[in-house]
């Protein structure tokens, strides 16, 4: 395992996530670090959704949108084994990070850019080596970009895929988003967790011939309490013993969405 060295960055009051998600901190290098040594649940929760979709023998070009040090990438690409993926993601040093444990542990069907999917100059999107991609996906990204560029983001998602997009992410059945900014004076950034209506982005899908197959929440199986007056995550039960996760006194609604062109 590579060892990550942190960097120290003052962003507090910056409202763009871009400023958060180029940040080097002690957080981010350990949440990217365990994920290689032990698969989250999370990961498994996608990787079991995406099992039915993809064949274990199919051959798919699949793009992961905000990939950060690659590992839930490594355990979907180690899962799908003969498909080819590109991770990308706006921070530096997460991508080398990722290069180097993929080298040293010998994967071979992952490719790392680093990229800002919001400059139409260096976008993966516009396909400036001619890139086709069967399926474009992120895992918890797309409530942790600025609301607006968010929204417009889906848009490129399925313009981009030609067979299926996937997100997992923070959903509502309400018909309701909510634009939330977290202020963490812990680890000094500032980060969205904007909850998003599934119902509009079954209209966004709908505009580029796309559907909603599979809508599956997640639930974790364990109780939790790693937030330690910063974001990390707890769960509390409900009066039916449903475990929902939080972050502080925030409920994360994460769902995974899967739509399919038809």
């Amino acid at each position: 395992m590579v060892q990550a060295v942190s960097k120290k960055n003052n962003i507090v009051g910056k409202k763009d996530s871009n400023e958060s998600w180029s940040v080097v901190d002690r957080e981010l290098i350990e949440y990217n670090s365990r994920q290689y040594m032990e698969m989250y649940r999370s990961t498994s929760f996608v990787i079991s959704n995406l099992s039915k979709k993809i064949k274990t023998n199919e051959s798919l070009n699949i793009l992961d949108i905000g990939c950060g040090g690659g590992g839930n990438l490594f355990h979907i690409a180690k899962k799908f084994d003969n498909c080819n993926f590109t991770g990308v993601d706006i921070n530096e040093y997460f991508i080398n990070f990722a290069k180097k444990n993929y080298n040293a542990m010998g994967v071979k069907n992952v490719n790392f850019y680093e990229c800002d999917i919001f400059s139409s100059k260096e976008s993966v999107f516009s396909n400036k080596k001619n890139q086709k991609y069967d399926i474009v996906g992120s895992s918890q990204v797309l409530s942790f970009l600025d609301y607006d560029r968010a929204k417009e983001i889906v848009h490129k998602y399925f313009q981009t895929a030609s067979k299926a997009v996937y997100f997992q992410s923070l959903f509502t059945d309400y018909k309701l988003d909510y634009q939330i900014n977290i202020f963490d004076f812990t680890y000094n950034k500032v980060v969205p967790y904007n909850v998003y209506c599934i119902s509009e982005l079954e209209k966004t899908a709908s505009l580029y011939n796309f559907q909603l197959t599979i809508k599956k929440e997640f639930v974790i199986d364990i109780d939790i309490d790693l937030c330690n007056n910063s974001l990390g995550r707890k769960t509390m039960k409900d009066e039916h013993g449903k475990r929902m996760m939080f972050t502080g006194d925030l409920y994360l609604p994460w769902h995974f969405l899967y739509f399919e062109k038809v």
